[in-house]
């Protein structure tokens, strides 16, 4: 949803830019719509949580769609501090492990001002890859598996991309 959300008030902006003021203004109006929704289903006092099934909102919480909600504007301030304390720095949250989804992860700490912790997490995560030999970007990286499990991918075991170029955000 939150996507969704991005892609609807990008194409308002989009509209305006090419002057089509009508159009502008109705994707104005969904992402707007979508982002009180959002809010209004998604938020459960603390956090972001990751789905809602058949009305009923998940206690599941993700790092993934809070940092969203910090990086697209959905979470004020209040929020975005909620979001600090009890996801971002909340080692009992799935930590992210793809490249690719590290890019936001530390999008986030900058926009929060932590400035040391950014620059320290992208030595340690893409430096863990290079401390492993690599010369290119994997896929997935987490620095607690050992060996050839490092090579494993959906449930595969040499299934992982070791040249993967979403994965090269930071650079």
């Amino acid at each position: 949803q939150m996507l969704y959300g991005k892609a609807l008030e990008c194409m308002a902006e989009f509209a305006k830019i090419c002057g089509k003021n009508d159009e502008s203004a109705y994707f104005d109006s969904l992402y707007r719509d979508l982002a009180d929704k959002i809010n209004e289903h998604f938020w459960n006092g603390t956090a972001y949580v990751s789905v809602m099934k058949n009305g009923v909102r998940s206690e599941q919480i993700r790092r993934h769609q809070n940092y969203f909600g910090i990086l697209f504007g959905y979470a004020d301030e209040k929020k975005t501090k909620s979001i600090t304390d009890n996801v971002l720095f909340n080692d009992e949250i799935p930590y992210i492990t793809t490249p690719f989804f590290k890019f936001f992860e530390y999008d986030v700490l900058f926009k929060c001002g932590y400035f040391d912790k950014a620059f320290e997490g992208i030595k340690e995560y893409w430096g863990g890859i290079i401390n492993m030999g690599a010369s290119t970007v994997w896929e997935e990286f987490d620095p607690n598996m050992k060996g050839t499990e490092h090579y494993a991918m959906y449930g595969e075991p040499f299934d992982k991309s070791l040249c993967h170029a979403w994965g090269a955000g930071p650079i």
